[in-house]
């Protein structure tokens, strides 16, 4: 084979069967599974909305603190909630029209590039921009009031039509909107978000959302 597997392929996983849920005391299962989405107590999670909203890393910022950097910036000023175009046809929305996002615990504002590229009933974006804090507003240190990072130069960069963006000047870091801030919180532990059991990390893919025009 030019391609093979040289690693083990585990359908039973003795070391995730060995560890207990610190909540329940139980030992995890070793078989891969489908659940529902739980909180830390494994109790089900309700949420009404129709959408599964899934993230991902944007190529020209990297980490969230890339978003300092107004060269990158200037390759793609905000990041769009893909949607695919029967859902969007569903809610009367346009590539580039501007729309609200609400899950169970918050909503934003932002823009839509209706594509092919995700799946109908999934939406999703870079989680890398809608920045609130990180010089993207003043702030107060010890009683002295700091100045926001402004944009720079005399270009706008304002086009609002995905994929169609031309060069300019890069916009402020607050620009898009913030995936993270959509998360389902866990209502046991109530100051984050869902986690996944096994891992530890957070649950990015579990929370759903509605979207509407604004």
């Amino acid at each position: 084979m030019k391609y093979r597997l040289d690693g083990q392929a585990l359908f039973y996983d003795e070391k995730v069967a060995s560890v207990k849920h610190s909540y329940s005391g139980n030992y995890f299962d070793g078989l891969p599974k489908l659940e529902l989405i739980r909180s830390y107590d494994s109790k089900e999670i309700e949420q009404p909305q129709p959408l599964a909203l899934i993230s991902w890393k944007a190529r020209n910022i990297g980490t969230h603190r890339g978003i300092s950097n107004a060269w990158l910036r200037e390759i793609k000023g905000e990041n769009y909630l893909w949607i695919n175009p029967l859902d969007a046809q569903k809610r009367g929305l346009n590539d580039g029209d501007r729309v609200k996002i609400k899950s169970n615990n918050f909503e934003v504002f932002g823009r839509v590039m209706v594509t092919e590229g995700i799946r109908p009933g999934c939406v999703g974006s870079s989680y890398n921009f809608g920045h609130y804090a990180y010089g993207s507003k003043t702030v107060q240190i010890d009683q002295v009031w700091t100045t926001a990072v402004t944009g720079y130069g005399h270009t706008p960069f304002g086009v609002s039509e995905p994929m169609k963006e031309k060069t300019g000047y890069a916009k402020g870091r607050n620009t898009g909107f913030s995936v993270n801030n959509l998360l389902v919180l866990d209502p046991v532990l109530k100051n984050t978000s869902l986690l996944d059991q096994i891992a530890g990390g957070v649950a990015s893919l579990d929370t759903k959302v509605e979207v509407e025009k604004a």
